[in-house]
């Protein structure tokens, strides 16, 4: 069941999230990007803003509409949040030397406008963190503790290629809440995906949405799939990562390369970890990649 949550109460939807205990994350317009920050209402997200992205290229510039989500995907990731570069693991009193682990802050977060490409990577980071031989402690209790709220996208990006690796513009299982935003009617239809989202909408007093709005947001993905020119053969990528698994060999200058690359190269579809076409750290293409001709790359 969809219900309606128009532009002009979406504060109140924002609201509801703070009323349960959960600090609310999402994107705003920061320093000529678009970044992921803790936002307390609408007014901080980045309303009547877009993105245009290329390789080597990103600029933001004013809409002629007030969408609340009309980017493409922000340059920064959600990672920081649910795996935080810097986290006290315990103290040392000299009492004896006795060692004390800390609590870790265990306040829920609630992401708020995750693309389905950026799904795709946190559910690598899922089998990485906490499907593999060991458990990273510090990732599992904020996943544990977070709230997925996903927005479908209606812009694709010159440098998308998501649909060729099934990681968008469609969402895949789990996100919590889903969100598809209609810009020229000033709402956004709401779905609960999870038992979670279930939960919290059963608590808010939503209108329901009309009969027909499953039709209207599927001619909305496929209007956004249309926008997506670029291709890629995630076979033939995998050939080509084989033979350079290095990232000295590849050359490239993207000082994030020497951590990631080297681990996602090793996995089997290690290209739904991003898929923004060019590298987020410098924003120039993959070189592993750009063998395949089509200048497409994975972006970390």
């Amino acid at each position: 069941m969809h219900c309606l949550v128009k532009h002009r109460i979406f504060d109140c939807f924002l609201k509801a999230f703070k009323d349960l205990g959960f600090q609310t994350l999402g994107p705003t317009a920061r320093d000529h990007a678009i970044v992921c920050e803790e936002i307390d209402s609408c007014s901080e997200l980045p309303v009547g803003i877009t993105d245009t992205q290329s390789p080597e290229a990103y600029r933001l510039k004013q809409r002629e509409d007030n969408a609340f989500f009309g980017y493409t995907v922000s340059p920064f990731s959600w990672k920081r949040f649910l795996d935080p570069p810097r986290q006290k693991l315990f103290s040392v009193k000299n009492e004896g030397m006795a060692i004390r682990e800390d609590p870790m802050d265990e306040k829920p977060m609630a992401l708020i406008g995750v693309k389905a490409c950026e799904l795709a990577a946190i559910k690598i980071q899922d089998r990485v963190f906490l499907e593999g031989a060991f458990v990273n402690p510090v990732y599992k209790k904020h996943r544990d503790a977070s709230l997925i709220v996903g927005i479908h996208c209606y812009k694709a990006g010159k440098s998308c290629f998501c649909a060729s690796m099934g990681s968008g513009p469609t969402f895949q299982e789990g996100c919590d809440l889903l969100l598809t935003e209609f810009v020229e009617e000033a709402f956004f239809a709401v779905e609960a995906a999870s038992k979670k989202g279930n939960e919290f909408l059963q608590g808010l007093n939503l209108e329901r949405a009309p009969e027909d709005i499953e039709a209207k947001i599927k001619e909305q993905i496929e209007q956004t799939a249309q926008q997506i020119s670029r291709k890629m053969d995630a076979g033939a990528a995998k050939e080509v990562l084989k033979k350079q698994p290095r990232v000295s060999r590849m050359g490239c200058c993207c000082r994030t390369m020497s951590k990631l690359c080297k681990l996602y190269a090793r996995l089997p579809d290690m290209l739904l970890f991003y898929s923004r076409g060019y590298c987020g750290f410098d924003r120039r293409p993959c070189r592993a990649v750009e063998e395949l001709g089509q200048g497409t790359a994975v972006s970390l």
